[in-house]
């Protein structure tokens, strides 16, 4: 049976094995810039991580973007998305039911952002959203990881009111407070009516971390969930389209540009 052609052969992939896992990851290089780790939604990684991805390229940014739960694909239907609410509740990498517990996708994270630091001999971003985008702020304790995003974070569910846990052990926590602390910042996105992703824990996020960008986008829809790649195709001069480039803004600010490490 012959395999099916890559639906982005732009971003060629390759595997990258740590502490027992092994994900494919998706890479576009740009010579002399901070890499960017993009972590798709509950969906997997389809054609709105990908014009994500294309807006951090155009901003200057290499990006690598793990492909968790396979096969990418350019839309995901529902089926696909009943599975991976499967996958992520039973699968033991995920552990979305879990309270206050570190997670083995976030320590295989770390050890990618160590091998994408390596690489480019640059600080690294992380950028989670919706399942993923407390597994980028529980990375980021890694001295690797210079800006961390979590656009909608919506594991563990809300609904279960465990809107004070940010898929992270206490311990990771206080680490990631103590960075805080000594000045590391992150951003964090959320439709305001967003019933998904709670405003709770945004407050709790910005409680923990006092110097955090918290980002609202005005919603008075309690559906509207998808903040970055939803901004892609938002209009110009829009508070949605603010967030996109205000992300891509605060990348630069924390990792900089290529001209930062002497590239023309």
């Amino acid at each position: 049976m012959p395999t099916a052609p890559e639906p982005w052969p732009e971003y060629p992939r390759s595997p990258f094995e740590a502490d027992g896992l092994t994900y494919d990851v998706l890479r576009f290089d740009v010579p002399g810039a901070a890499t960017v780790i993009l972590l798709h939604e509950l969906p997997g990684h389809t054609r709105r991580t990908i014009e994500v991805a294309d807006r951090l390229v155009a901003g200057g940014f290499s990006v690598a973007m793990p492909v968790l739960l396979p096969p990418a694909v350019p839309k995901a239907g529902l089926r696909r998305l009943i599975r991976n609410t499967r996958e992520v509740c039973v699968s033991e990498e995920f552990a979305a039911l879990a309270h206050r517990t570190d997670r083995p996708v976030t320590k295989w994270l770390r050890r990618l952002a160590a091998h994408e630091a390596e690489r480019s001999g640059r600080p690294v971003g992380i950028v989670g959203m919706c399942l993923t985008a407390c597994f980028a702020l529980a990375a980021a304790v890694d001295p690797s990881i210079g800006a961390a995003v979590a656009s909608q974070p919506s594991v563990p569910p809300s609904y279960l009111s465990w809107t004070t846990d940010l898929a992270m052990s206490n311990d990771t926590l206080d680490d990631l407070v103590d960075r805080a602390e000594a000045g590391f910042c992150v951003r964090a996105l959320r439709f305001s009516s967003d019933r998904i992703s709670r405003r709770q824990r945004m407050a709790f996020i910005g409680e923990m971390l006092p110097n955090a960008e918290i980002v609202e986008v005005p919603s008075v829809s309690p559906i509207r969930h998808s903040v970055l790649t939803s901004a892609t195709r938002a209009r110009e001069g829009s508070a949605l389209h603010a967030a996109l480039t205000g992300t891509i803004d605060y990348l630069h600010a924390q990792l900089g540009t290529p001209a930062d490490a002497g590239v023309a």
